[in-house]
């Protein structure tokens, strides 16, 4: 019995398809041990204490705000984030322990990576060793601030939305349910903030060729109709993002091309962990990282524009495929024009690297769906050489980063505990846990928490008192 792999063009039996079982058990291996590292990682170095952008969110959680509707709409920075939002309410609601949501985010990452690792079996026919370059590149304890910050749901469910949505355009399935299972993703990824919109864009113009392409034809005008019905949900709630949309004044303009382009670098570099803004040899490791990422990527659009010619059958995949990479690059290119106003290394920050990861997945993904047996194995094995370097790298700078931020929140969460007054509270601990607030506000928003029980405050034994 033999199966026939899409864009492989060979034919394997069973137990080839199936592969070693060493392999599958050495790849599934270090995905459990990665997913069980992150785990742990916020398990140990979570905290339910409110970090941050987080604090924005305390009026509406505690029920102090009870215009919930406009406040999902309602803009953040440049973001419009309802979704996440929904997640931090229910969350809040049902536990009252911000905590939470930090492993509603790591699962997210686990889950995602492991339907990546199942799409490149089913895609190959078997599982490679340089697989484990899912779990190395999405599992890493390096994107500690999406990991541990409570607000941070938002990117991860970005990424995770992003490398769904990849999964679904290159794997073949019936492809009725690949348009629709895709026009879902992508609708819920402009729910998720600026860097959501910027990919969906280029994304729903693949709903819309597949629906063209006559993809959804043999389910007759039912399948027309969602198709299309998918691709005016996306259009429609892209176009009302901007409707009453207010710039962010302390976000400057790009000085200028070049500004623009090297924060767009440094946004890609990030996306192999903390290496990519460390300082090493007393140089900014950033280009030396985010050149090559811009040139294998871009070496990539190329190359599957030339696919395209060849492989008639393939080509509404690789539209899609293209059209992904292109998304990636818009999204670097809309951080770089973003952040060039702010300073030269603002691009740099932690947490864009978990949005970064994708265009090093997509590289991975689309050579091996399309690439010759050594030019395959090349790319394969440079990538996952590459995350391999870091990884070390990455555990080191992720439980440092860890450690001193439980460190400040301890001491900020022992002093609500012990019943300080709010206003002393927000005194002590404004640099940790809200600087872009006064303190009076904070310690209205601390009260906030005190009266509603939650957070620090939602143990029993929390002493009620003190007034700011």
């Amino acid at each position: 019995m033999s199966r026939y792999w899409a864009g492989t063009g060979c034919s394997v039996t069973e137990a080839q398809a199936r592969g070693p079982w060493w392999v599958l058990l050495f790849v599934w291996g270090v995905w459990g041990g990665m997913s069980l590292a992150a785990t742990a990682f916020v398990l140990r170095y979570g905290s339910t204490v409110p970090t941050w952008d987080y604090w924005e969110l305390v009026p509406v959680l505690t029920g102090h705000r009870t215009d919930v509707l406009p406040w999902l709409w309602e803009q953040h920075n440049e973001h419009r984030i309802p979704l996440p939002k929904l997640i931090h309410l229910a969350i809040a609601r049902l536990t009252g322990d911000f905590r939470a949501v930090l492993f509603v985010g790591v699962s997210c990452l686990i889950g995602v990576s492991a339907l990546v690792l199942v799409g490149l079996r089913q895609l190959r026919g078997r599982q490679s060793y340089t697989d484990v370059f899912v779990p190395l590149a999405l599992l890493h304890v390096g994107q500690y601030d999406n990991l541990l910050g409570n607000f941070q749901i938002a990117f991860v469910l970005s990424a995770a939305l992003s490398h769904l949505v990849l999964v679904v355009m290159a794997v073949r399935v019936e492809r009725f349910n690949q348009a629709c299972t895709a026009a879902i993703c992508v609708l819920m990824l402009v729910t998720t903030g600026a860097n959501g919109l910027i990919q969906a864009l280029p994304l729903a113009v693949w709903i819309g060729v597949a629906a063209l392409a006559g993809n959804a034809r043999h389910k007759g005008q039912a399948g027309w109709i969602v198709s299309i019905t998918s691709l005016a949900a996306i259009l429609f709630v892209s176009a009302i993002y901007f409707v009453g949309y207010q710039p962010v004044a302390r976000h400057g303009a790009s000085p200028g091309l070049w500004a623009t382009t090297r924060g767009a670098l440094q946004f890609l570099a990030t996306g192999i962990g903390p290496a990519g803004g460390a300082r090493m040899l007393r140089i900014r490791d950033w280009p030396l990282i985010g050149f090559p990422v811009a040139g294998a990527g871009l070496a990539t659009l190329v190359w599957l524009g030339l696919v395209w010619k060849r492989r008639r059958a393939d080509r509404l995949c690789i539209v899609g495929m293209l059209l992904f990479g292109c998304a990636q690059f818009l999204l670097a290119a809309a951080v770089g024009w973003g952040r060039a106003g702010l300073a030269s290394d603002a691009a740099l920050v932690n947490r864009y690297g978990t949005l970064a990861v994708a265009l090093l997945t997509w590289i991975y993904l689309a050579w091996s769906l399309w690439g010759d047996a050594r030019t395959q194995q090349f790319v394969r094995v440079a990538l996952t050489c590459a995350l391999c370097s870091q990884t070390a790298f990455n555990v080191q700078q992720g439980c440092a980063a860890g450690r001193t931020m439980r460190t400040s929140l301890d001491a900020a969460e022992r002093d609500m505990r012990q019943g300080l007054p709010s206003y002393e509270i927000a005194v002590r601990h404004h640099s940790t846990l809200y600087p872009a607030i006064t303190t009076t506000e904070l310690a209205r928003r601390i009260d906030m928490l005190r009266s509603a029980g939650m957070g620090p405050y939602r143990s029993a034994s929390v002493q009620r008192v003190g007034r700011p």
